[in-house]
């Protein structure tokens, strides 16, 4: 199998793992507008929200974007779109994904959109996807200190998946989407940290530190006793 990654807007894309779906010849480059009309029918497929003309020119034009597909021969088949930004730019209800001490420079980064067809599911190609986008979102280049997306949240395949791959439930959102035909659909925020990235203590972290403090403190003690036991005992050999 032919796996190659083309270099692209965003600059040098890390290599893929070595491990990869076994789908002749498939390859992973940056979207360019030419694939406009593939996108639309991946997104039609796998969403059922509708989005507007100038999202669709945007994803794969946009210097600002992340944008990858996988593709075999001239076709798209699978897709993933990030957005990195500072903590700061976050909108309101996924401001608390990070830690408190975090600075509103921190960078994160958004998965605006990830997709395969259904056709191409279960073969490894959403897996290799999310790897690339991850390698290139943990580099020094751009050091993201979280990852995190929204799912609706009765998308149980796509939870599960996300879930094995450590990403976390962060907060669940009702009414957050608005599918065909104007319904409200309930979504959850899900959250990856990597890069020494760290979510924000919740009361049960705090009780759990508090209750586990004087038996820190004790050990502590005890190390440092027996410190100065020895010194003390080695002065007088």
């Amino acid at each position: 199998m032919s796996f190659r990654v083309s270099n692209g807007r965003l600059g040098s894309i890390p290599k893929p793992p070595t491990t990869s779906p076994d789908i002749q010849g498939l390859f992973c480059r940056l979207m360019q507008p030419s694939d406009i009309d593939q996108v639309k029918a991946l997104c039609a497929e796998c969403f059922p929200i509708n989005y507007p003309e100038n999202w669709f020119v945007q994803i794969t034009s946009s210097s600002n974007l992340y944008s990858l597909a996988a593709v075999v021969g001239n076709r798209v088949i699978g897709m993933i779109v990030v957005e990195v930004k500072p903590f700061g730019f976050c909108n309101p209800e996924d401001s608390s994904i990070l830690s408190y001490f975090s600075s509103s420079d921190t960078k994160v980064a958004y998965i605006l959109s990830f997709g395969v067809f259904k056709e191409f599911r279960n073969t490894g190609i959403g897996s290799h996807l999310l790897q690339q986008a991850l390698s290139y979102l943990e580099s020094e280049q751009m050091h993201c200190k979280a990852v995190y997306l929204h799912v609706m949240a009765s998308n149980f395949d796509a939870i599960k998946f996300y879930e094995r791959r450590g990403f976390k439930k962060h907060t669940f959102l009702p009414g957050y989407y608005t599918t065909i035909g104007n319904q409200l659909g309930d979504g959850c925020c899900y959250v990856k940290y990597i890069n020494g990235g760290e979510a924000p203590w919740s009361l049960r972290d705090c009780l759990s530190a508090c209750w586990r403090l004087p038996t820190w403190l004790c050990t502590r003690c005890k190390r440092l006793w027996r410190i100065r036991l020895a010194s003390t005992e080695a002065r007088f050999l």
